[in-house]
C-alpha cells in the first residue's frame, strides 16, 4: 500500500513540474507575441501619423531693411557738420538645408514641419566723404540659424500638380560673425573679423517670419518625388538691435525637395 501511495505521489510531482513548464512557456510567448503586437502598432501609428518624409535645400536672397530712422539720422547728423555720408544696407545670398515630414488630412490638404539648417547674411556700408579724406567701412555679416517651421499645404487644380502653402517659421541664431574692411580713398586699409556672442546683445537668438510659398512636384516613381518650391517669408522680428539701428529682413528662397512616401 505504502509503495502504491509512493507512487502516485512521484507521478503528480512529475505532472506538477511538466504542468509548469507548459505554463512558463505560455507566458513567455504570450509575453513576445503582446510585445511584438504593441511594436506593430506603434510603426503603423508612426507610419499614419507621418506619410511622407523630404530631404531639401536650395540658395536663398535675404532682404534686409530698417525702419529705424537709422541711416536718416547717419546723413543728418554728419550733413550738419558740412561732411557727405550714407549708410546703406546690401542683399546677399545664402542657402539652406535639410528635413521635412509631412501629415496627410486627405487628398488635397496635409501638414508639412521642416527642421532647416540656413545661412544667411547682409552687408552694411558706412560712407564718411571729407574734403580729400574719404573713409569706407563695409561689414560683411555672416549668420548660420536653425530654423524650425509648421505650415499647412493645399493642392491646387484638378490634377493637384501644384500646392500652396502658409505657415510659421522661427530662427535660432547659432553663430555670427562679420569682415569688416576699411577704405581710404579707395585704398583698403584694414581687415578686421568680428565673433558676435550671446552677451554681446546686438543680434537677436530667436526672430520669426510668415511663410508663403508654391510648389511644384514631378513624379520619379511611385513613392518618390521631386519637387520645387518658391518660397517667400516675411520677418515679423528685429535680426539686429544696435544703438539707434534695429534691423529686419525677408528673404525668398528656392528649394528642391526629394520626397518619398512611407
Amino acid at each position: 500500500m505504502d509503495s502504491s501511495l509512493n507512487s502516485f505521489v512521484e507521478i503528480v510531482q512529475k505532472m506538477n513540474r511538466h504542468i509548469k513548464k507548459i505554463l512558463f512557456v505560455a507566458f513567455v510567448t504570450l509575453q513576445l507575441t503582446a510585445s511584438a503586437q504593441q511594436v506593430d502598432i506603434q510603426k503603423y501609428s508612426l507610419k499614419k501619423f507621418i506619410s511622407k518624409v523630404a530631404i531639401l535645400g536650395g540658395p536663398s536672397l535675404l532682404l534686409p531693411y530698417e525702419d529705424s530712422g537709422y541711416a536718416d539720422s547717419f546723413r543728418n547728423d554728419y550733413n550738419a557738420q558740412g561732411i557727405n555720408a550714407n549708410f546703406q544696407i546690401k542683399d546677399k545670398f545664402g542657402t539652406s538645408a535639410g528635413l521635412a515630414a509631412f501629415h496627410s488630412l486627405g487628398k488635397r490638404w496635409e501638414i508639412e514641419g521642416r527642421l532647416m539648417y540656413e545661412k544667411k547674411g547682409y552687408i552694411e556700408i558706412t560712407e564718411i566723404d571729407r574734403p580729400g579724406d574719404y573713409r569706407k567701412t563695409q561689414y560683411n555679416f555672416k549668420n548660420s540659424y536653425l530654423t524650425i517651421s509648421l505650415m499647412p499645404n493645399v493642392a491646387i487644380g484638378s490634377e493637384r500638380r501644384l500646392f500652396l502653402y502658409s505657415g510659421v517659421l522661427y530662427n535660432y541664431l547659432l553663430h555670427s560673425m562679420s569682415v569688416d574692411t576699411d577704405y581710404v580713398n579707395g585704398l583698403k586699409t584694414n581687415l578686421v573679423t568680428t565673433q558676435y556672442t550671446k552677451s554681446s546683445g546686438q543680434k537677436n537668438k530667436l526672430n520669426g517670419s510668415i511663410i508663403v510659398g508654391i510648389g511644384y512636384p514631378v513624379t520619379v516613381s511611385g513613392k518618390v518625388e521631386l519637387c520645387f518650391y518658391l518660397q517667400g517669408n516675411y520677418g515679423i522680428g528685429n535680426i539686429e538691435e544696435w544703438k539707434f539701428l534695429k534691423m529686419k529682413s525677408n528673404s525668398v528662397s528656392l528649394l528642391v525637395g526629394l520626397k518619398m512616401k512611407r
